[in-house]
């Protein structure tokens, strides 16, 4: 579009790219009626009120269509995070199998989301995600299984679905990213054309038949948008395309991972987040320090004040002496952070 022109010519800078896409984006939203409400949704944007307009040649009022509601995964990590009062995801990137299990049933009462990358992992990857499900399906925890898709469609699905770890059978949210189209999405979440519904990640049977909700919903991806290394080649023109084809897919795009280098930028990407959709931000460290392997880390308090609706948390927690009680400050930090902004947010919505 007219924007990535200007943009490669070098008449307009990625900062003015930014500012004039949430500028367009706000026109979009505003409502035409005087003194409209806007209730808090998700924590971060506000949701637009229904407003009266006057149709076409007719002069009667007409009302506003809502925003379109949350697919039924955003609602579930909702609840969850509700439940346990955390919006904390473990990032447990151990490759062994022993100190991951001990740490994940440490921290299992602290955190909502447990973030894997099964390729890392030694031994038996059957054995691995089999036990990982248990433990979910017992201590309430979302799985997240960051693949970071990335390949044309055929190829992703088969990575899904087959191999040896055969995602799809355990993983409720998955990353992607979209340099390879909005085809990939049809590729993961699509008809797979042999006669096979998509497969749902299941219930463990130790878990016991009340552990999980028998309309378990379908998977999600968490698309890429941003993301926390140094010199990373994701440009701002990039970002507003996967915003646009995420608004487009809600019914398989649960969110966004994005970062921000403070908590303004943070903020002002949370603003051009749609309705309905959540913001995962990686990198947050309690001491807000780099790793020197290009790692930039965000505090707890930047990240959730900016917009996060969960917290990424690796080392963090899993390199602490004790990874259940740091989990646990984690948690209390983060969703004492989330509530401030929340209740922030109805406040300015009744004035």
């Amino acid at each position: 579009d007219m924007l990535d022109v200007l943009q490669r010519n070098q008449r307009i800078s990625q900062s003015q790219v930014a500012e004039i896409t949430a500028f367009t984006r706000s026109l979009a939203t505003r409502t035409t009626s005087a003194g409209a409400e806007r209730t808090e949704s998700s924590g971060g944007a506000p949701r637009p009120a229904a407003t009266r307009t006057t149709s076409a040649g007719s002069g009667r009022p007409t009302v506003a269509s809502e925003p379109p509601p949350e697919n039924a995964l955003v609602t579930r990590i909702r609840e969850t995070m509700r439940r346990k009062k955390s919006n904390v995801v473990l990032s447990l990137d151990v490759s062994d199998q022993d100190r991951f299990f001990e740490i994940l049933e440490a921290t299992a009462t602290s955190i909502a989301v447990v973030k894997t990358h099964v390729d890392i992992m030694n031994g038996s990857i059957e054995a691995f995600t089999r036990r990982l499900r248990q433990i979910a399906d017992r201590a309430d925890l979302v799985v997240f299984e960051d693949r970071k898709y990335a390949d044309i469609g055929s190829t992703v699905r088969k990575q899904f679905f087959e191999g040896p770890a055969r995602i799809a059978e355990w993983a409720e949210l998955v990353t992607v990213h979209m340099i390879a189209g909005e085809a990939i999405l049809d590729g993961l979440f699509g008809d797979r054309g042999d006669g096979q519904a998509q497969a749902r990640p299941q219930a463990s049977p130790a878990a016991g038949p009340a552990a999980r909700p028998q309309t378990d919903p379908r998977h999600g991806a968490l698309l890429l948008a941003r993301m926390s290394s140094k010199d990373n080649l994701i440009d701002a023109a990039y970002t507003r395309r996967v915003l646009e084809i995420g608004s487009r897919r809600r019914d398989e795009v649960v969110g966004y991972i994005g970062h921000g280098s403070d908590e303004a930028e943070l903020r002002e990407f949370r603003d051009r987040i749609p309705h309905g959709q959540l913001l995962f931000v990686p990198g947050v460290h309690r001491s807000a320090r780099g790793d020197g392997l290009g790692q930039q880390y965000l505090d707890v308090k930047a990240a959730v004040t900016g917009g996060a609706d969960a917290i990424i948390v690796g080392r963090g927690i899993y390199a602490a002496q004790e990874p259940g009680a740091e989990a646990e400050a984690y948690r209390r930090d983060a969703w004492e952070a989330y509530e401030r902004r929340a209740a922030g947010t109805k406040d300015r919505g009744t004035q």
